[in-house]
Order: C-alpha cells, then sequence, then structure tokens
C-alpha cells in the first residue's frame, strides 16, 4: 500500500468522527467502527493483538502495563490492521499463519503490513492539519526537544512517536 493511500483512508476517518482538535479520540473512533476494547495483564514484549471472535465481534486488546502513550499507539496500530489489511471472514488477523501482533517487531518495521499499520497510527493520531495548526502556535526558537516534548503532551504519543512523524512529513529536518 502507498503511504498516500494510508493518509487518504485516515483523513476519511477524520472526516467521519469530526476530529477537530488534539488528542484524537481512539477509543471513540473504535467505537464508530464496533471494535471492543480490551486492557490485558500480559508479557511486555506483547502491546497488542486485533481478533473477530465466532460471534463476529471485534476486539482490538492492548497490554495494560504500557503507558497510556503506548497504549494509544498501539490500539490505533491494531485499528489500522483492521481498515487497511483485515478481510471479513476472518478471525484473527493472520499472515502466513501468525497472529497479527504489535511487538518488537512491528516497531521495528521489519514487516510491510506492520509499517502500513505503524503508519497509519502515526497518521491518525497526528493528522497533518492538526500537527501544522500547533507548531503554528510555536515559537520559532524552540529547540526540537522543546517542540517534540511539548507535542507530544498534545497529541498524547511519544516523543518518539513526534519526531519520527514530523521528520517523515518533512516538517523538521532529521539532522
Amino acid at each position: 500500500m502507498i503511504y498516500n493511500d494510508i493518509e487518504r483512508i485516515v483523513n476519511n476517518i477524520i472526516e467521519e468522527n469530526n476530529i477537530t482538535e488534539a488528542p484524537v479520540d481512539i477509543e471513540k473512533i473504535c467505537q464508530y467502527y464496533d471494535i471492543m476494547i480490551e486492557s490485558l495483564d500480559v508479557e511486555d514484549n506483547l502491546s497488542g493483538f486485533f481478533v473477530v471472535n465466532d460471534s463476529k465481534i471485534k476486539i482490538i486488546g492492548y497490554n495494560k502495563n504500557h503507558s497510556e502513550k503506548r497504549k494509544r499507539f498501539t490500539i490505533a496500530h491494531e485499528l489500522g490492521h483492521f481498515k487497511l489489511h483485515f478481510q471479513g471472514n476472518q478471525k484473527f488477523f493472520i499472515d502466513n499463519g501468525a497472529k497479527f501482533f504489535r511487538n518488537e517487531k512491528s516497531s521495528s518495521g521489519e514487516l510491510r503490513q506492520e509499517r502500513e499499520a505503524n503508519s497509519f497510527a502515526a497518521s491518525l493520531l497526528m493528522p497533518i492539519f492538526l500537527l501544522e495548526k500547533e507548531l503554528e502556535k510555536l515559537k520559532e526558537n524552540e529547540s526540537i526537544d522543546s517542540i517534540t516534548n511539548m507535542l507530544s503532551s498534545i497529541f498524547l504519543v511519544s516523543e518518539e512517536a513526534i519526531r519520527y512523524r514530523l521528520i517523515n512529513l518533512g516538517l523538521l529536518d532529521p539532522n
């Protein structure tokens, strides 16, 4: 999938859910798609998963032991699998016999679909128009660390996620 397609899909979701300010209400968006969200007490290397049970109920599970910012990104990531990759006849979101969990592989972007779900989550939680709106409010002499810290608080995502998103959009020089 082309990343412009992901931005287009996310923009439709933003419009459908009347998102006009940060932080994006990821739980409201999941409700819009009739997806239940469940917290799980699991090992640290498992962040989340997407499943459809026998009753056709869609569920996103996330690790309740992770930070709030990571939980939000995990939920958005799993929603990305639903919107980008899920086919209605599946129970688990499966590729080559492996359940799609958000774990260390997804964070490193080893798998194409995991990279796409990461891109979806970043686009959804940090929409371009909201990032630009918040950047306009900042002073020009702010340090990069100060900018990422402030935006991280506004969008409720990690500073690392903000930094990557700004670099990928060409709004921040990586050097």
